[in-house]
């Protein structure tokens, strides 16, 4: 099974739209577009796509829990420490994302069950890149 990258990825529909930046010991961030739409979400660093989530509260609600994650949201906090430390080293952290309606507009070919059309959700478009990449911030 051969990998994907981030142009494979922008062919499904995704863009680059906002980054992460460090603000003393804290993050931050800038959201261009899409504020409260919900979605599959991806972080990335040169092009490499460290974490792949989804969003069924919107992208920029989603976002602000990386800038202050409580004290239950493990992975969160897991995250936040990987991105300031990308930061610490003035690379950047980019947001890419891709709305539900496009997301929608997907269909996925299940082989091994046939030529079965399945619509494509957040959810499932997130499970499907986390096996496919296996990023490195995504934990089992």
């Amino acid at each position: 099974m051969s990998s994907l990258s981030f142009d494979d990825c922008k062919r499904l529909g995704f863009s680059i739209v906002g980054d992460f930046y460090s603000v003393g010991c804290n993050l931050d961030f800038n959201l261009e577009e899409f504020s409260k739409e919900n979605g599959c979400y991806l972080f990335l660093v040169d092009e490499e796509i460290c974490y792949v989530g989804e969003t069924q509260n919107g992208i920029r609600h989603r976002m602000r829990q990386y800038r202050k994650p409580g004290p239950s949201q493990k992975t969160n906090q897991y995250v936040k420490r990987m991105m300031l430390e990308i930061l610490s080293g003035k690379e950047t952290v980019s947001i890419a994302f891709i709305p539900d309606k496009r997301i929608a507009a997907l269909s996925m070919s299940l082989i091994s069950i046939g030529d079965v059309q399945v619509h494509a959700d957040s959810k499932l478009l997130e499970r499907f890149l986390i096996s496919r990449l296996k990023p490195r911030w995504n934990r089992s």
